[in-house]
């Protein structure tokens, strides 16, 4: 059997890593108090709705307002 070239090796790594973002992604959506995996526990706040969302609209309007900002410096 041949050795992992170094194309196999970024393939391999760049697999785990959007497995783990996929992973987090999954677990901050979740709407779990308690999380428990592969012997890991953790607790946690779990937000309400209302706040994610206010929480999304701030994130738009601060975006917004450094493409306003960033666009004034452009001209």
């Amino acid at each position: 059997m041949d050795a992992i070239t170094e194309t196999g090796m970024i393939t391999i790594i760049g697999i785990l890593v959007a497995f783990l973002l996929k992973c987090c992604a999954q677990i901050e959506e979740s709407r779990c108090s308690t999380i428990k995996c592969f012997g890991v526990e953790c607790d946690r706040t779990v937000y309400s709705e209302e706040h994610i969302e206010k929480t999304k609209k701030e994130q738009k309007a601060n975006q917004e307002q450094k493409d306003e900002v960033s666009r004034d410096d452009v001209v």
